[in-house]
């Protein structure tokens, strides 16, 4: 039965996510939709009440242990760093999106923007353009699922890359083909992807210490996940000072910036990153050569 699923399992990752074309219309699909998904999302919120099962498990994870700076993966339109800002006021807030659109959306939380405890910033989990170890907590809700697989083994080494004690994913998980309800979903979803965390985490060094399954409905099932980092990153120093030179790095090499007029500058590359509308771009793809 093992060997019948696995081959299920293999046969799922070449028909989703193998391309680079499906890499590019999920971030294309999420650009997109950031232009809406605020009004989406509040409306989705007003009518439970302003409250979401997941995020309040969440915050019952973040709260197990200390930490000094707490990086979102996928912070879209700011919906948990608000909450974090908030319930956290001696704690340091790092949010990353592909989505501009999501990212500019955040400024309906103007303490957000006006405070020097946040830094968001527009990049690619997959290649942050932030130093090493300068995190103490990595997490994503419902967020590395839009990731194909060809691409999540990549994103899980940064997160890993960027992180110093733990990192808790709230994920979509099921294998493929194990049920009729999935099958629909997969059809209907076609940039949702199913990964076994717990399996490439491990891989990767990782310890899982904590593990709650099955949470939401047969087709659209999450699990809860948290990791203890490998030994030598609890051996680094503490996170850098937390200013946006500090902690943001070269998407490239992962060294150091210098802030001019024209945006943030990495030498070493000689590469040009724009800063607009206090929002740095980070995204690689996007960084321009200049003769230094």
């Amino acid at each position: 039965m093992k060997i019948i699923q696995r081959a299920k399992d293999y046969f799922y990752i070449l028909r989703k996510g193998r391309k680079t074309k499906e890499v590019d219309q999920v971030r294309h699909l999420w650009t997109e939709r950031g232009g809406d998904y605020y009004e989406l999302q509040e409306k989705m919120l007003a009518e439970k009440g302003n409250s979401y099962f997941a995020q309040d498990e969440l915050f019952n994870f973040i709260a197990k242990g200390e930490f000094y700076t707490i990086l979102e993966l996928g912070s879209g339109y700011g919906w948990n760093i608000k909450r974090l800002f908030k319930e956290y006021p001696g704690k340091n807030i790092v949010g990353i999106d592909f989505s501009r659109p999501q990212l500019l959306k955040s400024r309906v939380y103007p303490e957000i923007w006006d405070s020097n405890r946040v830094i968001i910033l527009e990049g690619d989990i997959t290649n942050m353009g932030l130093a090493d170890k300068c995190i103490d907590i990595s997490f994503s809700l419902g967020i590395l699922m839009n990731i194909p697989p060809s691409n999540i083994l990549k994103g899980l080494k940064e997160i890993i890359r960027v992180t110093r004690k733990r990192i808790i994913l709230f994920e979509y998980f099921i294998p493929y083909c194990e049920n009729k309800e999935f099958i629909k979903a997969a059809k209907k979803h076609p940039y949702i992807f199913s990964h076994d965390y717990e399996k490439m985490m491990k891989k990767l060094g990782c310890k899982l210490i904590c593990l709650d399954e099955n949470r939401g409905t047969p087709s659209d099932r999450y699990t809860f996940y948290e990791f203890s980092m490998p030994i030598e990153h609890f051996e680094s120093p503490l996170p850098p000072e937390f200013n946006r030179l500090k902690i943001i790095a070269c998407t490239k090499c992962k060294g150091t910036l210098i802030e001019t007029k024209k945006g943030l500058v990495c030498e070493s590359c000689g590469l040009l990153y724009a800063v607009e509308d206090n929002l740095p771009d980070m995204v690689l793809s996007k960084a321009k050569s200049i003769v230094v």
